[in-house]
């Protein structure tokens, strides 16, 4: 599975349990109802995503209270992954235990997230390297760049 889809189902695996927390269940409830493991590996993946995005974790855990922006959830998660290998190594963990659970409302949640992540467009290109693109082809004379505006 890629990163993405990884860290996909870890945030829907989250939140799923977040919501299960925020309900006023006791923690043996949530055990039994998404799986011990889960809840554990919810656990490490919040932690280890608390050092980089403290503020997405709030989010995640007050979700029932207020949506989370799931597509942009997950990206800024792969994002901050990309120099964390505690993030992706926790997501993994996540995602194999949740993919293991049979709780319906679990597997539904993971499902809801994957969907908005797939039907978000295309992340588009990072605008350095763009520029870097026009710059090389300025340089070879192919283009001509007679007005820049950067607004």
């Amino acid at each position: 599975m890629e990163l993405f889809s990884v860290i996909a189902t870890a945030v829907g695996a989250a939140i799923a349990t977040a919501g299960t927390k925020v309900a006023g269940k006791a923690v043996e409830k949530v055990g039994e109802k998404s799986g011990e493991k889960v809840f554990t590996a919810v656990e490490k993946f919040l932690a280890a995503l608390r050092q980089h995005k403290p503020e997405l974790v709030s989010q995640i855990e007050q979700s029932t209270l207020k949506p989370v922006d799931l597509g942009n959830a997950v990206v800024e998660i792969e994002a901050a992954a990309q120099g964390d290998a505690a993030i992706v190594t926790s997501a993994e963990a996540l995602a194999i235990a949740a993919q293991a659970t049979a709780d319906p409302e679990l597997k539904a949640m993971i499902q809801q997230v994957l969907d908005a992540v797939k039907a978000q467009p295309p992340k588009p290109e990072n605008v350095g390297k763009r520029a870097e693109k026009i710059g090389a082809y300025a340089e070879q004379g192919d283009i001509t760049i007679t007005t820049l505006n950067m607004d």
